[in-house]
């Protein structure tokens, strides 16, 4: 019985760990707080949760603000990659992009989404959370990616985010 038990929890592990060396993402649970990351505002950090307080004023809404996580991955080989990422928060809308840029400079939206509350989806495997998940395919002349995350709402809220990955889809 006890080897079993062993046996299973290596195994566990064993994908647990091939996960995360297949997640593209630097610094996905923040351990390192803002490393590799571009946060705007003064975010918070704990327990592997980014907290983002909203602090952008909009020009044409000065009621609405915004704020931007974002990182960049410097360099990424064509296919289909899968993008997801739990938050939570007071905002109203949430903007997701990964953009690829080629070699002379151009830029080309690879997932560009735009949910609203209606389009949350709750995540069954994070009570309390909501995750998103898209599939894009990066094409054969883009050299580079970089990923946004916006919240956008009322004076006053913030996201916060975790388990943010971008890895190939199977």
């Amino acid at each position: 019985m006890k080897k079993n038990i062993a046996l299973l929890l290596s195994v566990a592990a064993f994908f647990t760990l091939q996960a995360s060396e297949d997640n593209l993402i630097r610094n996905p649970e923040f351990k390192e707080q803002k490393k590799n990351w571009y946060i705007t505002g003064t975010p918070t950090f704990k327990d592997g949760i980014a907290t983002v307080p909203l602090t952008n004023v909009r020009k044409n809404d000065p009621e609405t603000v915004t704020a931007s996580i974002a990182q960049t991955i410097p360099a990424i080989a064509p296919g289909k990659y899968e993008f997801t990422a739990y938050y939570k928060g007071e905002f109203r809308n949430l903007y997701v992009v990964m953009r690829g840029y080629t070699k002379d400079k151009k830029s080309v939206n690879i997932i560009a989404k735009w949910l609203g509350k209606k389009d949350f989806i709750k995540a069954g495997d994070k009570p309390g959370w909501n995750k998103f998940y898209f599939v894009g395919t990066v094409p054969a002349n883009v050299v580079r990616v970089s990923l946004h995350i916006e919240p956008w709402g009322a004076k006053g809220a913030s996201i916060q985010v975790t388990g943010i990955e971008l890895a190939e889809a199977e």
